[in-house]
């Protein structure tokens, strides 16, 4: 992201993240708070680039035992702070570097890899961090669908099995595609 912490500080600061709490992000969101439910009811979820906890807002939160966001931005981090309680946690951390303290059902990469200049390595660093049988939930604009989302969709494609794929379109031009990746039994 070039500026990284400070830019995405001040980028929340004026509010211009905002927009992830409209009607028209709605859609994406409920398709994978809705695979959250399915793949983790009950279970644990990471979201690695939570923001101010724009996820959490869509989940249900009786229908999960842990949930764990981090983010770059100690002012988006500092703002999710309210959404805590004795099962949610948010931790300002880099996702290159941060460590989780356990094991996860599904780690959620929503709207975050295309930041990244590395992202196949960067979801590979949280294999270990999966729970046996868990899944990688990754979300990418599509439209204009970039040259880059797709090189991003096809190396993670080479290694991971894709589990369930949606894609989404609002209007004419936001469209999304998420996928569920789980790691095949070879890898």
């Amino acid at each position: 992201m070039g500026q990284g912490q400070h830019l995405l500080d001040s980028q929340y600061a004026s509010a211009e993240w905002d927009y992830l709490r409209s009607m028209e992000e709605a859609p994406r969101f409920g398709i994978v708070s809705t695979y959250c439910r399915l793949l983790a009811s009950n279970g644990s979820l990471l979201e690695i680039g939570c923001g101010e906890g724009f996820l959490l807002e869509h989940l249900d939160r009786s229908r999960y035992r842990r949930f764990t966001g981090i983010d770059i931005s100690a002012v988006a981090i500092e703002r999710a702070q309210a959404l805590t309680d004795d099962r949610t946690d948010f931790v300002r951390a880099e996702a290159e570097t941060f460590v989780p303290d356990g094991r996860f059902q599904v780690i959620i990469f929503n709207e975050v890899l295309e930041y990244f200049d590395e992202p196949l390595k960067l979801v590979r660093r949280y294999e270990p961090f999966l729970a046996p049988g868990g899944h990688f939930l990754a979300s990418m604009f599509a439209a204009p669908y970039t040259a880059r989302t797709q090189r991003i969709w096809k190396q993670l494609e080479t290694r991971y099995d894709v589990a369930a794929r949606c894609r989404v379109s609002i209007g004419r031009d936001y469209t999304w595609n998420i996928k569920v990746l789980r790691v095949p039994p070879s890898a």
